[in-house]
């Protein structure tokens, strides 16, 4: 690479030649990733804006967050696996969105996706808001 700077006087010289390398990701993915293992909420809960906790994916490097409450859609949002601390692909995931849900039944899903396109939807977890 080489830098020239500029300011209202016009062009300096350009800077001597500098080589850098660009690392890439060494891992491949090859197949779309599989179904979100969902742990928690589930059953009763008081905590209107709970903590969504599921198992990790190897190879997913995003999760759709779905939750539906009495009043309908409330939650549907893509975070980067980065971004909730799982982008190993094991152990847990876990968000807490800031969107208040009203009492009553509740159920959310997560959708994976990496490179190569959407995974599958995880099976329905249902929680009750009292």
């Amino acid at each position: 690479m080489w830098i020239q700077t500029w300011n209202e006087a016009g062009n300096a010289p350009w800077s001597e030649v500098s080589n850098f390398t660009v690392n890439q990701e060494t891992t491949t993915v090859s197949s779309v990733p599989t179904a979100a293992q969902l742990i928690s909420p589930s059953g009763r809960t008081t905590d209107h804006t709970p903590t969504y906790t599921w198992q990790a994916i190897q190879g997913s490097t995003w999760y759709y967050l779905w939750v539906d409450d009495r009043s309908g859609n409330r939650i549907s949002t893509w975070y980067s696996a980065e971004a909730l601390g799982c982008a190993t692909g094991r152990g847990r995931c876990s968000i807490t969105p800031a969107t208040r849900l009203v009492n009553g039944s509740a159920t959310w899903w997560i959708k994976t996706w990496n490179n190569l396109g959407n995974g599958s939807w995880s099976t329905a977890r249902n929680f009750r808001l009292r």
